[in-house]
């Protein structure tokens, strides 16, 4: 093989490491426009959101007193929906997360990083995976009820 040979084929590759960067750099800048179009219009949303929501909760003991849901004063009601609502249906969640889709095998590898044995495994896959779900479903469940007022709590 000779030196015009090998110039040619340094030359080719030199090109092809070009055109590869070149795509990478066109791929990125296709990535932040499709980034950019979805997330401005999501922050307008939650920016609208908040500033509402955020308005009916600092009026809701003021000139919007006489407007109720569920019974409940705007503010209330916004508590109740994170505290009652949300935060069970977010336990809920994490426990399903946590158990089916990482795994109980993931958890005690992380904490069994330093050699420390994992000494409550077995309570903790029954709690994680059965306990807490049901406990954080009866609380959801009693919380609707009890603002729907087929309970009294």
């Amino acid at each position: 093989m000779g030196k015009g040979n090998r110039n040619r084929i340094a030359k080719e590759q030199e090109k092809a490491q070009k055109q590869k960067e070149l795509e990478k750099k066109q791929r990125r800048q296709r990535r932040i426009k499709i980034a950019t179009a979805v997330l401005v219009p999501c922050f307008a949303v939650v920016l609208i959101g908040a500033i509402v929501l955020g308005s009916l909760s600092a009026l809701g003991y003021g000139p919007l007193a006489r407007f109720t849901v569920f019974g409940m004063q705007f503010l209330d009601f916004f508590d109740f929906l994170t505290n009652s609502v949300m935060m069970p249906i977010a336990a809920i969640t994490i426990c399903l997360l946590v158990s089916r889709v990482i795994g109980v095998e993931k958890i005690e590898e992380e904490v069994t990083l330093e050699g420390k044995p994992f000494r409550r495994k077995r309570i903790f896959n029954f709690m994680i995976k059965y306990l807490c779900p049901i406990f954080a479903a009866i609380i959801l469940i009693s919380s609707v009820a009890n603002a729907l007022g087929v309970i009294s709590m």
